[in-house]
């Protein structure tokens, strides 16, 4: 009876706890509805800046252009982001000894950030950073009011010498307990080596000096005694100016092995007299190479079964065009050709030139450049390889029955050279629309000393 009349006596309200329990309710529902809404906005931009970065990096490698680079980032941000309307960006431009920052906003306030970097031997570098604000529909119940901003950031490199170095081993000798070195190098000069030297063991430089104008990867080494890290791309020393960059020595870092099959070697070689290409094979007597001739190693193995001197000769295999241009200029001759460095003077130029013909040609603007192109056959397959464009060549032909002679200097190593024109039609300057015209052979030999 006692307890029958207490709970009768009893009385209370249940709006309190109904209150609490919206809280908690409208919470998850902020949770659910403005958490998923986070995620998939946050999702959608870093697949976007994904795209846009690699747009940027692959446009690059295909034009050479930043602003063009810049540009494809922009567009494809937008596609991937549904915003159709054009952006309003600042200036496109090449970086220079300091990074070029591009800002696009979007008509609904996207802000899109590319940041692209000259960094020497690891290439060009685009970072691309988007921001959008979020309007919260129930979450915002239970803070300032304030609306949150969601990013992403993506990176896309290209043109790193590091996945094509000049010298690489693959043995992990010295590292890891193993004993030995991956490289070692001895002597009583100084070995050059434009590129990048890879190795995923140490490196050892006995006696001499190993100098690179690119960066050293040694797996377990953050320094390497003997070693100098010279300019990228001119090979000069430190200090660098632009668009000469520092090399360096970095760890850590091991290169996949390719998993190609050993080639074989060829039979007995020995060091042409006057002849610019180097053909792969055993050189059973002593390599000598001196007097400012420059040499051009064709693909294979080298087998130097009594070693090589080398005092001031060039040696290479890279493959480069006539009239090289200067880096963001297509029109203007680098001042530091490849084929010029110790002063062998092996570039090779190209002269364009209006000359009178029985047919002439349109009247107009016209552009020219040059490619060089090699093609070796191993095994019965041939493979062929073609350089980046030369300078830009602009004509103008303003009377008919006139025509543009190409005259070229060889280049070391080209078999022949794409030549490629932008006629009045297609814009007829050196920002207009090129296709190949025809390609030239290299008909003759030559020679180490005059590539002409």
């Amino acid at each position: 009876m006692g307890r029958g009349a207490n709970r009768a006596g009893e009385r209370g309200q249940a709006i309190v706890i109904i209150a609490l329990m919206l809280t908690v309710l409208i919470g998850m529902v902020a949770l659910a509805v403005d958490g998923s809404r986070a995620y998939a906005l946050r999702r959608d931009l870093q697949a976007a800046v994904d795209a846009s970065a690699l747009a940027a990096a692959d446009k690059y490698q295909q034009s050479g252009s930043y602003v063009t680079a810049e540009q494809a980032a922009t567009t494809i941000f937008g596609a991937n982001m549904r915003l159709y309307t054009a952006p309003a960006c600042s200036g496109y431009g090449a970086p220079g000894a300091s990074p070029w920052t591009v800002t696009c906003t979007y008509s609904d306030g996207t802000v899109l950030t590319d940041v692209a970097r000259v960094t020497g031997p690891q290439g060009s570098r685009f970072t691309v950073t988007a921001t959008r604000s979020l309007q919260l529909q129930f979450a915002r119940v239970l803070t300032n009011g304030a609306t949150p901003t969601l990013g992403a950031t993506a990176n896309g490199a290209v043109n790193n010498l590091l996945f094509s170095p000049t010298v690489a081993a693959l043995r992990q000798s010295g590292c890891g307990g193993a004993g030995g070195t991956s490289i070692t190098v001895s002597g009583t000069g100084t070995l050059n080596v434009l590129g990048d030297v890879v190795a995923n063991g140490s490196i050892s430089v006995a006696a001499g000096t190993m100098r690179v104008g690119g960066d050293i990867y040694s797996r377990c080494q953050s320094s390497i005694g003997g070693a100098v890290n010279a300019c990228y791309p001119s090979g000069a020393g430190t200090p660098c100016s632009f668009p000469d960059v520092a090399g360096a020595t970095r760890s850590g870092f091991r290169l996949p092995d390719p998993g190609f099959p050993a080639p074989s070697v060829s039979g007995s070689q020995g060091i042409p007299s006057s002849n610019v290409v180097v053909s792969p094979g055993v050189f059973a007597s002593a390599v000598s190479l001196g007097g400012g001739h420059c040499w051009f190693l064709s693909g294979g193995v080298y087998e130097f079964l009594t070693g090589v001197v080398n005092n001031g000769d060039f040696v290479s295999n890279e493959l480069k065009p006539p009239d090289e241009p200067e880096a963001g200029s297509s029109t203007t001759r680098a001042a530091n050709q490849f084929w010029d460095t110790a002063g062998v003077q092996c570039s090779g130029s190209t002269q364009v030139s209006i000359v009178g013909g029985p047919r002439g040609i349109p009247v107009g603007n016209w552009a020219f450049l040059l490619t060089s192109t090699r093609t070796d056959t191993y095994g019965g397959v041939s493979y062929t390889r073609e350089s980046a464009p030369s300078t830009c060549y602009p004509q103008n032909v303003n009377n008919s029955g006139q025509n543009v002679m190409v005259a070229i200097s060889n280049v070391p190593g080209a078999t022949a050279y794409n030549i490629y024109v932008s006629p009045p039609q297609t814009g007829g300057t050196c920002s207009g629309t090129f296709g190949l015209l025809t390609s030239v052979p290299v008909t003759t030999p030559v020679q180490n000393n005059n590539t002409t």
